[in-house]
């Protein structure tokens, strides 16, 4: 037996009102005062194949608030025509739980989205920027995160890696919405010219270092230590201690990082 936590809605029905007196969500919507705060702003889309329209308004409400605000909305953005919308754990309780809070969860707007992942290929921009266009700001008491995922390899251009930094570190990019941005790297280890990248990278970070604004030496600086992260792990040479100074590897090779 199902603890109460789990009780199907029309059960719930039963016990908190008449059925008389159940009201659609547009029309519980429509009767708040002029003085109840708006908290769901053109985010509930009302379908009728779900329990919780019988619901009182209140209860119904906090409900949306629940899944809108206490839960994890993950999106994968795998190119501008292809993203995935991935339910928390919650949902996998119970098929039972799983329809009602599907139907709760995926009529929420993307601005409630917490956390998005936007794959990427050799730092296109224009890819980019039709992959997050659709995607609104977070909304109000949304903590956002977004994680680009850049995979890189020989037709990586240093071009691309300035006009990306350029793009990110101004005002007008849909990510700087995000409360905060991570950078993850990868690239064939086989096939990447790792050691004329490590070089191109730190030729671009002395460029940076002098001749470009501070919002992109920002920018930059996460890629290049994305990168540099990444790299060490295939060919063992140590950011650290570069950073401490040591500018030959073990066995004598120059440490470009």
């Amino acid at each position: 037996m199902l603890p109460p936590t789990f009780l199907r809605a029309s059960q719930v029905i039963a016990r908190v009102m008449k059925p008389s007196t159940a009201t659609p969500v547009s029309q519980a919507l429509s009767k708040r005062t002029a003085s109840e705060p708006e908290r769901l702003p053109q985010t509930i889309t009302v379908q009728q194949h779900s329990a919780l329209l019988a619901l009182p308004a209140e209860l119904r409400i906090q409900i949306f608030e629940y899944v809108a605000h206490a839960t994890e909305k993950r999106l994968i953005v795998l190119s501008p025509n292809k993203s995935i919308l991935l339910p928390p754990p919650l949902s996998k309780v119970c098929d039972q739980l799983r329809q009602e809070f599907d139907w709760v969860f995926y009529s929420l707007s993307l601005a409630y989205v917490t956390n998005i992942i936007c794959h990427n290929e050799n730092f296109d921009l224009l890819t980019l920027t039709l992959s997050l266009r659709d995607i609104p700001g977070p909304s109000l008491n949304v903590n956002r995160s977004i994680a680009f995922r850049i995979t890189l390899d020989n037709a990586l251009r240093v071009p691309d890696i300035e006009t990306f930094v350029k793009e990110l570190s101004g005002p007008a990019m849909l990510p700087k919405t995000a409360a905060a941005i991570v950078y993850q790297i990868s690239f064939d280890v086989e096939t990447f010219d790792l050691p004329t990248w490590r070089l191109r990278f730190a030729q671009l970070s002395k460029r940076y270092r002098f001749h470009y604004s501070e919002g992109e030496q920002r920018v930059f600086e996460k890629l290049y230590w994305a990168f540099a992260e990444v790299a060490e792990k295939v060919d063992g040479i140590s950011v650290k201690r570069y950073a401490m100074g040591c500018w030959r590897a073990e066995d004598g090779r120059l440490c470009f990082v």
